[in-house]
This record gives C-alpha cells, structure tokens and sequence, in this order.
C-alpha cells in the first residue's frame, strides 16, 4: 500500500507534523504547492496536512475539489493551529462542512493535533 503526504506549512509546524507522519510511515512527503492532482493518482492512501486560517484549511481545493476522482483513495486531513483543542468536534464539523459533502466528510478521516 503506497501513502503520500502531503502539506501546506506558513509557519513550518505543518511541514514538522507532516515529516514524522511521513518517517513513521515510510510515506512519500510532498508540499502542496508542488503537487498536482496528477502527482496523487499513484498513492492509495492520501494525507493532506495543513494550517487553519480564518476558519479554512490551507490549500484543501487540492483535495475537496477533486474528490470524485480521489475518492477511491484513502483520504486522512490533518490540520495544525487550531485555537482550543477542547472544542475540537465543534471544528471539525464547522471546518469540514465548508469543504466536503456529508458522504465525503464520513468517507475521509479528520484530525486536529494541537500546534507546538
């Protein structure tokens, strides 16, 4: 099973949880302003990490606009920087709703860790 992951970092935070999950998985690491939609067609497992800014996951067109042609894929977001860790689902259903239809949100997998 081959995995990318792939990251959208202002800061670098992103770009630091995005290369543990890459080492701990032996994935493929890859920044999103040098991946295209073709880039991911190879990997069966997509992870896409990013920071949240003004309620928006950074660069997620990548993913949510072409979900019909990933959807075969095992998709996994991640985002990093959210402002209270304790209200977590509150932001995972607000955040992803913008995104995502229902049967794409319960197709793919959310995480929020908490920034270092």
């Amino acid at each position: 099973m081959s995995t990318v992951v792939v990251y959208k970092s202002k800061y670098g935070s992103t770009e630091q949880y995005a290369k543990w999950i890459a080492e701990e998985l032996g994935a493929d690491l890859k920044s999103a302003e040098q991946t295209k939609l073709d880039d991911l067609f190879p990997y069966d497992t997509i992870i896409y990490g990013a920071g949240v800014y003004v309620g928006c996951i950074a660069g997620i067109a990548l993913i949510a606009d072409n979900y019909e042609q990933l959807k075969d894929k095992k998709l996994i977001v991640f985002t990093v920087g959210l402002t209270d860790p304790a209200e977590k689902s509150k932001y995972i259903d607000l955040i992803t709703k913008k995104f995502f239809l229902d049967d794409e949100r319960h197709r793919t997998g959310f995480s929020f860790p908490r920034s270092t």
